[in-house]
């Protein structure tokens, strides 16, 4: 598991970050940012029920549920303390299920709006919003999609240009906000650029393709205005997938999954798997809290999720559905995910296991952001369904009581 604070020895590196320029999302103090606490401040708790209590308010103000919601609500199984709205695709999409990628701390939701298998293409990047509903970002063609939101609204992407069964030319990454509208990244020295995280500083992370048909990757980092640092090089085999607040990236390098920053300090993540695997960190709190993504490599495959508390230490989740791949978690380190055996759960470092959903109710999408708030999508249905954990009246007392210190503190 390694200790704290990027102990282990660092995977090989071709290319050191240059100089800082003056605004860097990057900047290193001289705290490791694996153990850095959670820059937010203020407790998790009144965070969460003011989020809460944001969400809920904007919901309020968009559609109301309808009632031919053709799965979840009513459902005995869905768990108690949550509002449950619906959320059908806007007209012309009914042949349409929302592929989800990521939800932002404000319940805006990006993905692909991907058309029922054997209707053919094409299919769109969305942004959806609690008060404005669904935003068209664009006609992505050939598989491209909004891979990430972050808490300003930036979102991030890809598109394929050309088919699969054609020589391919190049993916392009794109960054799309409500006022500029969809900028394409300009990144040559990337063979096919997949932006796959893009943090509250602006700081992009994802891998590109240096050869066709995914030979081997190469390491991205861009910054919301296009320039790259460090320069895309000969680094195979290192993906990054997610970046948090505090600039700590996490994703694999060669089968193992890792967490490091662009300036060289990094952590390798080993499991405690007696079989050959393969390993990727998927996602990453801002305390350094990192999921990881495991498979075997020998037939029949096993997958399965674990956490990379900050000090290094592993905590298993356990074993995932087989071909299945649901699983999320939030900048508090908060997972929810599809067990093998337990149907839908939650899991954080201060509460740890807690059962959410039963089989056989089951999704095949889930996203959980930093309130709590859980997005679900199923193939072949044209809607989404919203969980809003609801504010009781205990919390809305705790809101009162601690709101000034979480003023006091962030004020300093």
């Amino acid at each position: 598991g390694g200790g704290g604070g990027c102990s282990n020895t660092p995977p090989p590196r071709t290319s050191r970050a240059p100089p800082a320029p003056d605004v860097n999302p990057l900047a290193a103090d001289d705290t490791s940012p694996i153990l850095r606490e959670n820059p937010h401040g203020g407790t998790l708790m009144v965070r969460r029920l003011i989020g809460v209590m944001t969400v809920v308010a904007a919901c309020s103000i968009s559609s109301a549920r309808g009632s031919d919601c053709p799965f979840g609500e009513g459902d005995e199984n869905l768990p108690m303390g949550y509002s449950v709205q619906c959320v059908h695709l806007p007209p012309g999409f009914e042949n349409y299920f929302p592929y989800l990628w990521d939800i932002n701390a404000h319940g805006q939701v990006v993905g692909r709006l991907q058309r029922f298998m054997g209707e053919g293409l094409p299919g769109y990047s969305f942004k959806w919003d609690p008060t404005s509903g669904f935003h068209l970002i664009s006609n992505d063609g050939y598989w491209g999609t909004a891979t990430s939101i972050n808490d300003a609204g930036q979102v991030v992407g890809c598109y394929f240009p050309t088919e699969f069964d054609e020589p391919r030319t190049t993916s392009v990454g794109w960054i799309w906000d409500q006022e500029n509208g969809r900028r394409d990244f300009v990144t040559p020295d990337a063979g096919f650029p997949v932006p796959m995280s893009i943090n509250n500083n602006g700081l992009v992370v994802g891998f590109a393709d240096l050869t066709d048909y995914g030979q081997s990757h190469g390491e991205l980092y861009i910054s919301t205005d296009g320039a790259t640092y460090p320069p895309i090089g000969n680094s195979p085999f290192v993906s990054p997938l997610d970046v948090n607040n505090s600039g700590l990236i996490a994703g694999h390098w060669q089968r193992e999954a890792a967490r490091w920053t662009i300036d060289g300090e990094s952590e390798i993540l080993r499991l405690p798997i007696e079989e050959d695997y393969i390993a990727s960190g998927v996602r990453i709190a801002d305390d350094g809290t990192t999921l990881i993504y495991a498979t075997t490599t020998h037939y029949p495959q096993q997958s399965s999720l674990a956490v990379a508390l900050p000090d290094g230490t592993i905590v298993d989740l356990g074993p995932l559905p087989i071909s299945d791949r649901i699983y999320d978690m939030n900048s508090e380190g908060e997972v929810i995910y599809l067990s093998r055996d337990s149907g839908f759960v939650l899991w954080s470092p201060e509460a740890g296991f807690a059962p959410f959903i039963p089989y056989p109710w089951i999704a095949d999408f889930a996203k959980i952001n930093d309130s709590g708030v859980i997005v679900m999508a199923e193939e072949y249905e044209s809607v989404m369904m919203i969980l809003t954990p609801i504010p009781t009246p205990a919390s809305i007392a705790l809101i009162c009581c601690a709101l000034p210190v979480v003023i006091l503190r962030r004020a300093r």
